[in-house]
């Protein structure tokens, strides 16, 4: 066995062809397991959109796997296991698609259509199956819908010196709602409640004139939405009249000049037609 030595003692070095059997073997035990994933963890839609949570089952192919069966459960507010897929619950009956089987084996993904607020839930892939002729489960670790409204971006009511923006989420409390100005935080509000149903988070800020802002909607790090808003300075109305005016001025001294002058020229000729 070889080996060499260092300041920090004795390090034994294995042979170069042991090194890459062990190598081999790991690498085997790696690919061999049977795995089910749901990434992302968590996805973040708009209100009646179709959203694609994911599942994905993976085995090697020295495993024999046969009879297999989709499963999909959400968790009530109990805590309890609701099967959706296949359909056993009402609510989601017409509402899901599953990818087919023989196209893509292995996609477990649903596609649950036009999303609401009551959707917002851990949702859970379980697949089911012989290996080798015996029965197993295994179970995805699950993926977190969150949801939101449209954003509104615009003028608070009953002024115009405040903008107002405001958006509806799910009350979960990475999600937060900040307001730039020509690109500098001027404020946010985070979701720090704990309700059981939607909240909404807004912001009221000072309207400066000739500045740009916007509004974002961030979880964690991650942008959601965003909306701008750019208050263009006024500009003083052309004036036009005057403008009008001062054209018109010449004119009107010139007739002047001329109703006089022919008022006048008359007078003198009635004059002198009287001697």
């Amino acid at each position: 066995m070889l080996f060499t030595s260092s300041s920090c003692g004795l390090i034994l070095k294995k042979p170069l062809w042991l090194r890459l059997i062990m190598l081999f073997f790991r690498l085997q035990g790696s690919t061999g397991q049977i795995t089910v994933t749901q990434t992302p963890s968590v996805v973040v839609s708009e209100l009646n959109q179709n959203v694609t949570l994911n599942c994905n089952f993976s085995h090697s192919p020295d495993h024999k796997v046969t009879r297999i069966i989709l499963y999909w459960y959400v968790n009530d507010p109990e805590g309890s296991d609701v099967n959706i897929y296949p359909h056993t619950s009402e609510e989601y009956k017409k509402r899901l698609i599953a990818p087919d089987k023989k196209e893509t084996p292995r996609n477990m993904s649903i596609i649950l259509l036009g999303v609401t607020w009551k959707d917002w839930k851990k949702y859970q892939c379980m697949l089911s199956y012989d290996k080798a002729g015996e029965p197993e489960r295994k179970r995805g670790q699950g993926v977190l819908l969150l949801l939101h409204d449209s954003m509104v971006f615009d003028l608070a009511p009953r002024t115009v010196s405040s903008l107002l923006c405001s958006v509806k989420v799910s009350p979960d409390p990475t999600f937060r709602l900040t307001v730039l100005e020509d690109g500098v935080e001027v404020c946010r509000a985070q979701n720090d409640t704990q309700a059981p149903h939607a909240v909404t988070l807004s912001l009221h800020v000072p309207l400066h004139s000739g500045r740009k802002y916007e509004c974002q909607l961030n979880r964690s790090s991650e942008l959601i939405l965003s909306r701008t808003y750019f208050n263009q300075p006024q500009s003083l109305p052309e004036p036009i009249f005057l403008y009008i005016a001062i054209l018109l001025v010449p004119f009107i001294i010139l007739i002047i000049i001329l109703t006089l002058y022919l008022v006048g020229d008359r007078k003198g000729y009635r004059g002198r037609g009287k001697k």
